[in-house]
């Protein structure tokens, strides 16, 4: 009997609809924005794209420690950021064509997508 894997596409096509649904912690939107500054972009274009220092602000508010923040369900989704950081990576100015930074960003969002723990 013969077993055919399932192929690329399937398996991409069911990561992304994982992704949609699922949530991260807001210690991975706050990686996501320090992958943003280590690769040149600005601190405040970073805010924007993430907003995660409002959801910081609310949590030291509330009295959690950013140990914590790995337990804290942050709202954005795993395909918000996906697409943050690929959008960031094929469209910013600043990059060279060959310095790395793009690919960096890539890595990053592939990783996020590929991660098995996920916030329902």
């Amino acid at each position: 009997m013969y077993f055919c894997k399932k192929n690329m596409f399937d398996d991409y096509r069911d990561r992304v609809l994982d992704a949609i649904e699922s949530r991260v912690s807001l210690d991975e939107s706050r990686f996501c924005s320090s992958v943003l500054l280590q690769n040149g972009i600005a601190e405040d274009v970073c805010e924007q794209l993430l907003a995660s220092n409002e959801e910081e602000e609310i949590c030291f508010q509330r009295g959690y420690e950013s140990k914590f923040f790995r337990k804290v369900i942050s709202r954005h989704k795993i395909w918000d950021l996906y697409n943050i950081l690929t959008r960031v990576a094929s469209h910013d100015t600043i990059f060279l064509q060959n310095d790395g930074r793009r690919r960096n960003i890539y890595f990053e969002a592939n990783k996020l997508l590929n991660k098995k723990t996920r916030y329902y």
